[in-house]
């Protein structure tokens, strides 16, 4: 029977043990954010049944804390459009509108308030 080198079992065994503690880290971290994502998709339901003024208070503090991701300002524009704000939708198209050109739900709902306000 050959001789293992306890040098190298060691060394193994160090590998295996931070290979399972970055599974651990990555498996407890997939709720939290499956959770987070929930939490949006039923606010973004419930503002397409009527009740806007919930996400629109989520998006507008992440906006000032974090920022939103690409989907997260469409997401915002829309919104702020179902709602009837039309200077809202305005603002956050002149802050995020180049970002957007390619999102024709945005632009429309842009256009849209630019026309209301006459502009």
């Amino acid at each position: 029977m050959p001789k293992v080198n306890s040098r190298s079992l060691r060394f193994t065994e160090r590998h295996a043990t931070k290979y399972a503690a970055s599974l651990l880290f990555i498996g407890l971290s997939l709720p939290a954010t499956a959770l987070a994502d929930e939490r949006y998709d039923a606010l973004i339901r419930q503002a397409r049944s009527g009740d806007t003024a919930p996400v629109l208070a989520y998006l507008s503090q992440r906006r000032a804390q974090e920022g939103l991701s690409l989907q997260q300002r469409a997401d915002y524009i829309q919104v702020a459009g179902w709602a009837g704000h039309d200077e809202e939708v305005v603002a956050l198209w002149r802050a995020d509108g180049a970002a957007l050109q390619r999102d024709s739900a945005s632009l429309a709902t842009a256009a849209r308030a630019y026309r209301n306000l006459k502009q």
